[in-house]
């Protein structure tokens, strides 16, 4: 190719015209590149560049608190015998229970002389069953303990509720009347009592408890809410039929309504324990509901 192109320039004049066009154009594009290029020089010689300032502060060490080394406890090893002692205490536990549960039953299951007309009297007033609130959480503890057990009981045998029923004004009323040692039950089946401890948080059930609980020798009556200052307490018929069933009967009633307001919480009250066998619906407890 570089031998025809000497031809050519031999036997042909070269092409100056074009060259020179061509070199113009360059020219011309070399300028502009320049004035664009002498733009953004003029642009960024303007621009304040902002520096940044750093704040520097003097560097304090911090005391290092070196503790002395603890080695861990050691985990401690059971062995069959270990295991064998602890399935014997907790056999042992169970079956104090048994026989505790059996004593308390044998004693306050003894009936009154007027045991059927106690029950007569109350079939003829449509008192099928008593009631007893408690939160959700005592559950488990009264089907393990085999039933419900008063306050001061589970008091003096370390007995740990979850979530009792009474404050301690009521306890105070109890140890002044003596009345410590009773499970309470109510003829109402929405106690004043037990939306206080609904508006506590408290997720409360009802139990069931069978009227026969009223025949116990030791049971009494109250004509009203025995943490009270004034109110009618006895174990007979006569005491009984001293409750206002109709009061007994009403629903929500306020404190507004007076007299009607304490009749209402009526009280039939169990001496230390109720078994199992009397809560009729202790597998499946009623929710409260307000």
């Amino acid at each position: 190719m570089e031998f025809f192109g000497k031809l050519k320039t031999i036997f042909f004049r070269p092409d100056y015209n074009r060259a020179v066009r061509n070199l113009s154009k360059r020219i011309s594009e070399l300028n502009a590149e320049k004035r664009k290029a002498d733009v953004e020089l003029e642009h960024l010689k303007k621009k304040q560049i902002k520096t940044p300032s750093f704040d520097i502060k003097r560097f304090e060490a911090k005391k290092i608190e070196i503790k002395p080394f603890a080695p861990p406890k050691p985990f401690p090893v059971r062995t069959m015998k270990d295991l064998i002692q602890k399935r014997r205490e907790k056999a042992e536990e169970e079956e104090r229970l048994v026989c505790e549960i059996k004593r308390l039953t044998s004693l306050v299951t003894r009936t009154k002389g007027e045991a059927n007309e106690i029950l007569d009297y109350l079939k003829e007033n449509g008192i099928k069953r008593f009631y007893h609130f408690t939160d959700k959480r005592n559950i488990i503890g009264i089907r393990q303990l085999g039933g419900l057990y008063s306050w001061d009981y589970c008091e003096r045998h370390g007995i740990e509720i979850p979530n009792p029923g009474g404050d301690d004004d009521s306890r105070w009323y109890d140890r002044k009347h003596d009345l410590q040692d009773y499970v309470r039950l109510s003829f109402c089946n929405d106690h004043p009592m037990a939306w206080r401890k609904h508006k506590e948080g408290s997720s409360l059930v009802l139990l069931y408890i069978d009227i026969d609980v009223a025949t116990f020798e030791d049971t009494l009556f109250t004509d009203r809410n025995a943490a009270s200052n004034s109110f009618a307490c006895g174990g007979d018929l006569d005491a009984l039929r001293k409750v206002d069933i109709q009061a007994t009967r009403r629903n929500y009633v306020s404190r507004n309504e007076g007299e009607i307001f304490s009749l209402h919480q009526a009280e039939c009250m169990i001496k230390t324990f109720i078994p199992l066998r009397y809560i009729s619906n202790i597998n499946n407890p009623q929710i409260m509901k307000w």
